[in-house]
């Protein structure tokens, strides 16, 4: 059996980073459910995703179907001459090239014939369209004149039989075998030799890294190198790392500082900032404190790092200096002074306001306090105001900080240390092992029982 290596890239515009990966996943599994249904065989299949591109490479594809023996059945032989002659007639032969079987315990009429494998090559262009067409996909986007739909635009088209291009017109594109750089460093454009040899012409020819989690292996590996250049401990967020992987081809980690006295703001609302808006990594000193240092990840390799350096210090200093903001002004209202305004918050239509359902805390946490032997005041007090910071500036701005942020607004407003506690960690466990990281840092313990 003839086999050869098969190569797909689609290229396109940037691709939206929390759904690279599915988006990968979703091409090759489309290619290799298509396959299987032509009774295709194949190797290895490899799977590659930037933020620019989604390939895959299948190793020992199967060149030509399989010959293979078609047969239907047909009337009873106890039918009418009418049923017999037209079934004949629908398979192209005269009533004399059926033949007779038993089936069910019943003789039935057969037509039978071997039908020939078909030529890879030819069924590949439908392959790869109905491939791509069925990827997942919940806004589409349509562009230019053309009547083609898909997650961003689409560019460039490779496939490739080994070193032979697979004519074919797929998304409007025509396939060949010119893949893309970067777009202002390198080679812009130029070609793939051979399907076998395309991760590594990519690496060598734009140092574009194309599989996805080997890409990721090494921002993991700069992203501790720059953190262990400044006497820090980087913390990388998996999420983070991998939602910064679809953000670049070409990697390079680099460090940069803003202001101390950003420092006297809950260091939460500062990673917060940092992650979700700037998709910074932060760092702590050896006695795991924030440092006024990021660590960001660059598509390029620059000349003059120091430019880079410089405009993202400029553009995280206003999201820090916001984040400051909330936290002063927020400062400025008790907790308690905020209850009359979770009144305006729909909880649930049939379940009235936030302000409701903060009442209905109280009551349960003091009544599970006094069956457990907890301090039923502080339960109760923590109960009430476990909500109150969602109505708040910064919880606002940064959703993700809500009870975090509660805990330090209770603290300022002198509250008792339990309650602070409690409103702190009453969301907790957000995800498996919070407990874990949390004494890993250094987190208060939960509620304690008197």
């Amino acid at each position: 059996m003839n086999t050869n290596d098969f190569l797909l890239e689609l290229g396109t515009e940037e691709l939206p980073p929390k759904l690279l990966k599915q988006l990968s996943t979703a091409l090759s599994r489309n290619l290799i459910e298509q396959l299987d249904d032509f009774k295709l065989s194949y190797g290895k299949v490899e799977n590659f995703a930037t933020p620019r591109r989604l390939a895959v490479l299948i190793s020992a594809l199967q060149l030509q179907q399989d010959d293979q023996m078609i047969e239907r059945k047909g009337p009873s032989v106890s039918a009418p001459d009418q049923a017999v002659d037209g079934f004949a007639k629908s398979c192209g032969v005269s009533r004399d090239d059926l033949t007779q079987k038993e089936f069910s315990g019943s003789n039935y009429y057969f037509f039978s014939k071997e039908q020939k494998g078909l030529n890879t090559q030819d069924l590949l262009e439908n392959i790869v369209d109905t491939a791509i067409k069925k990827i997942p996909i919940t806004r589409a986007m349509r562009w230019s004149n053309l009547d083609f739909t898909f997650v961003r635009p689409t560019h460039w088209l490779i496939m490739m039989l080994g070193a032979d291009v697979v004519p074919a017109i797929v998304m409007g594109l025509t396939s060949g075998n010119i893949t893309r750089g970067m777009r202002f460093t390198g080679e812009q454009e130029f070609s793939i030799a051979n399907a076998s040899e395309y991760q590594k012409t990519l690496m060598e020819k734009a140092q574009i890294e194309v599989d996805f989690d080997t890409r990721k292996a090494t921002i993991r590996e700069q992203v501790i190198q720059v953190a262990d250049d400044n006497q820090a401990t980087a913390v990388i967020d998996e999420f983070l790392l991998d939602e910064v992987c679809a953000l670049v081809e070409y990697p390079k980690a680099f460090s940069g500082g803003f202001d101390e006295r950003f420092l006297a703001v809950p260091e939460e609302a500062l990673i917060s900032a940092m992650k979700s808006h700037q998709k910074y990594f932060h760092m702590l000193d050896k006695n795991d404190k924030l440092l006024p240092v990021f660590i960001s990840v660059a598509n390029i390799e620059s000349s003059d790092l120091s430019v880079i350096i410089d405009g993202n210090e400029r553009v995280i200093r206003p999201r820090l200096t916001d984040s400051e903001f909330f936290w002063e002004q927020d400062k400025s209202v008790t907790l308690m002074s905020r209850l009359s305004k979770l009144d305006s918050i729909l909880f649930m239509k049939s379940l009235g306001s936030m302000g409701d359902k903060a009442k209905r805390i109280e009551k349960l946490s003091g009544y599970i306090a006094n069956v457990i032997g907890a301090n039923e005041k502080h339960s109760a007090r923590a109960g009430l105001l476990a909500k109150t910071d969602l109505v708040t500036d910064m919880v606002g701005e940064f959703a993700d900080l809500q009870g975090v942020m509660g805990g330090y607004y209770a603290k300022n407003d002198g509250e008792d240390n339990t309650v602070v506690t409690a409103i702190s960690e009453h969301y907790h466990p957000r995800f498996a092992g919070i407990h874990y990281l949390q004494h890993k840092r250094g987190c208060a313990s939960p509620l304690p029982i008197n």
